[in-house]
């Protein structure tokens, strides 16, 4: 499926622009004393020869970084890394938000052969993946690291894949993309055990970053319609998006004159433009949830079908900045009925809500995750809703016939804390999150 991409998207975009300070406020290991600092940046460095570098080739990209504090973050944590230190760059990768501002820096400093800098390869995961793919194609990595354009196509910019987009061709990339397929192709062959997607080693380290003053959200939206097959899902061509206060209260978003504002297309796909809230800090976000209304352009002919249910759509963590590629799988009335009847149970929207979910773990894989949901409803867990007692690897799980409220779920790998994620139920809505680890300090 797509989400190998996602991935490895996401860690691009993760590998390069963590100012230098020393990352001891993101609980890694303390920087050096008086580290070098760049010449036209103000970003510090882990060595000279790096600072030099960046420098002398990537001043715009490191002054852009030092301008965005989940960048200028990762910079610090990234100074304390030697390059062939896999486990001190995984645990920057795993733990610290991954921005398009880090991503241009890290292929700048890759495609100038800066390799005195911890940035300047990218880093797929833990540190036993890392240091896989070093031993093993370490040139398929240097190759990507410095041109990852062949990521940067058309919707190849999603961060999760769906065969719904065709525009992008994630599970087929080919001979059209050699350097991506070459570092896959090392990652699903010699590396598959050490690079497994199944990967809880960020549990507890997970650091949060405050919204960044000035900085408006682009959202684009990929909506889809889920099916057991990827090969299956289709793009939903009508819908409406609102954004959404913590009480409930939405406002539609129109295109309008100034162009801020949702579109939807019959790709799927809405454009969000968002000014940042008034507050800055831990706590500031463009909204608390979406609400999507589908148009219900092909109403069914059966009289007992459940109309549209409105969905409810969280981010954990809150979008805060920049530009965001995101595509959700949005469960129709009728498949959510589907599904509760297979585990027993009468789904009701008349008086009822109910709240879905998939996973994802450090790198993808979510299995072995086990949710609990406060005030108590019944959880179940796909394939088996009568008889799994915890996630597979897709995460998938629900709970239905829920009354209006807050609810606040909270996932576990083990004794480990994935996350706790408060959400809002509403009569006739079903509401959708992906729960992943998350800050927890």
């Amino acid at each position: 499926m797509g989400r190998r991409f996602g991935v490895l998207f996401l860690l691009l975009v993760a590998g390069g622009c963590r100012q230098i300070l020393g990352a001891d406020d993101y609980g890694v290991r303390a920087g050096p004393v008086g580290p070098p600092i760049g010449k036209c940046d103000r970003l510090s460095y882990a060595s000279a020869a790096c600072a030099t570098c960046t420098s002398d080739h990537c001043c715009a990209e490191a002054a852009a970084c030092n301008g965005e504090l989940a960048c200028a973050a990762m910079a610090r944590c990234l100074a304390t890394c030697a390059p062939d230190d896999h486990e001190c760059r995984a645990t920057c990768d795993l733990t610290i938000e991954k921005t398009a501002e880090f991503s241009a820096l890290s292929t700048c400093v890759a495609a100038n052969s800066c390799t005195e800098c911890a940035a300047a390869r990218v880093v797929w995961g833990r540190a036993e993946c890392d240091q896989c793919l070093a031993d093993s194609c370490g040139g398929a990595v240097d190759a990507f690291s410095a041109d990852p354009s062949e990521l940067h196509s058309g919707r190849c910019d999603v961060s999760k894949c769906s065969s719904a987009l065709p525009a992008c061709a994630c599970d087929d990339y080919g001979t059209d993309a050699p350097r991506v397929k070459a570092l896959l192709d090392c990652v699903h062959g010699p590396c598959a055990s050490a690079c497994s997607p199944d990967d809880w080693s960020c549990l507890g380290r997970m650091k949060d970053v405050p919204l960044s003053l000035g900085r408006d959200l682009e959202l684009h939206l990929f909506l889809v319609n889920p099916a057991l097959n990827v090969v299956d899902e289709t793009p939903i061509d009508a819908f409406r998006v609102a954004t959404c206060t913590l009480t409930g209260d939405c406002q539609e978003q129109d295109a309008g004159d100034s162009g801020v504002g949702a579109v939807s297309t019959t790709t799927g796909e809405a454009v969000l433009r968002l000014r940042p809230p008034n507050s800055v800090g831990q706590d500031a976000q463009f909204f608390d949830h979406l609400r999507v209304d589908v148009d219900d352009t092909t109403p069914s002919t059966d009289p007992s079908a459940p109309p549209p249910a409105p969905a409810l759509v969280y981010f954990f963590p809150p979008l805060r900045r920049g530009k965001q590629f995101v595509i959700r799988r949005i469960v129709s009335s009728a498949l959510a009925v589907s599904v509760a009847s297979s585990s027993g149970e009468n789904l009701d929207f008349s008086k009822f809500g109910g709240i879905v979910w998939s996973g994802e773990s450090c790198q993808g894989g979510a299995s072995g995750m086990k949710i609990t949901v406060k005030p108590e409803g019944t959880v179940r867990y796909l394939p088996d809703p009568r008889n799994s007692t915890e996630t597979n690897n897709d995460g998938v799980g629900f709970v239905w016939n829920l009354t209006k409220g807050f609810y606040t779920l909270t996932a576990k790998h083990g004794d480990d804390l994935v996350g706790t994620y408060t959400v809002r139920v509403e009569v006739g809505a079903i509401t959708h999150l992906i729960i992943r680890p998350v800050a927890t300090q």
